[in-house]
């Protein structure tokens, strides 16, 4: 696997876990792994089951400051000294924590590549966005300012790699952020639908469907009844698909079309329709403007 480095016969050298222990047995020295030592980057990523991580041939390991050892061509050694709170164990494995392991990444990946990541670990649920934004806040150093932008910009409640790629449509078009995982309830509180992305002050309701998912026969029919019962209830609902994301500026001017109509567009739907539509109405006649949706001019009383 490494010099100095086999694996047993029976063994599978494209397992994570494979490679990651013949990474970090490089560094073993009188037959130990030393404190300090650990998986990281990419190597660390394929271990926790992050989505969204390039393909790297090369293992990272992260050594402390002044180790003696160097890199190689298939192997990377990153030097720098973890706090405990930034180290963890997979069945004996020393590894980076999946926080400090999306901060790592952070540094290595493009800003929309590295929130994709974040928000992978995020849908773990053994890591919260509390634990990303205190590694970010101890980090220092190169790349500890891409951290904190990338902790700031990742969200709890992201399905997909893809919904993530599309909220950052949005947000980079300089449009107000969606919110995410918004739920619709019946008339007893209990959720009958939950969105993506969406804007709830304006009743736009944003879904990406992935082919493999959507195309199935229960899945299909779930979506029409589900469109259907939303559209009844006053909402405009958007579905976007892989293609879609491939042309961003087009799915930026449908959105900002969208949120640019709904005062009107809320205006003309009966008081009554749904709670939804009752809260859109309220919050676009109030006054004072709220974050995320179009707002309103305030008509002004006209001087003698």
């Amino acid at each position: 696997m490494h010099r100095h480095v086999h694996r047993l016969a029976d063994t599978d050298p494209s397992d994570p876990r494979v490679r990651a222990w013949s990474a970090v047995l490089t560094q073993q020295r009188g037959g130990l792994v030393p404190a300090g030592v650990a998986v990281s980057h990419h190597t660390a990523a394929a271990i926790w089951g992050l989505e969204g991580v390039p393909a790297d041939p090369v293992d990272h390991v992260v050594v402390p400051a002044g180790w003696p050892g160097h890199s190689r061509p298939c192997l990377r050694l990153h030097r720098t000294t973890l706090l405990p709170a930034d180290h963890g164990r997979v069945d004996g494995l020393p590894v980076t924590g999946i926080a400090q392991t999306v901060l790592h990444l952070a540094g290595m990946l493009r800003r929309t590549a590295a929130v994709v990541v974040a928000d992978s670990a995020l849908r773990t649920r053994r890591v919260g966005r509390v634990d990303l934004v205190a590694a970010a806040a101890r980090a220092s150093g190169r790349g500890s300012a891409r951290g904190r932008q990338v902790v700031d910009l990742c969200r709890e409640g992201v399905d997909s790699c893809p919904e993530t790629l599309l909220r950052l449509v949005l947000v980079d078009a300089g449009l107000p952020e969606p919110a995410v995982a918004t739920r619709v309830c019946d008339g007893i509180g209990v959720p009958v639908a939950r969105a993506d992305l969406a804007y709830p002050d304006s009743l736009v309701w944003i879904e990406y469907d992935g082919y493999e998912v959507h195309t199935e026969r229960a899945a299909f029919r779930r979506d029409r009844e589900r469109q259907n019962m939303l559209v009844g209830r006053g909402w405009l609902v958007l579905r976007f698909a892989d293609r879609d994301l491939g042309r961003p500026r087009q799915i930026a001017e449908q959105i900002r079309a969208a949120l640019a109509a709904a005062p009107a567009r809320v205006d003309a739907l009966p008081a009554g329709l749904s709670p939804e539509t009752a809260r859109a109405r309220a919050t676009m006649r109030s006054p004072f403007p709220v974050a995320g949706r179009p707002s309103r001019p305030v008509p002004r009383r006209q001087s003698a």
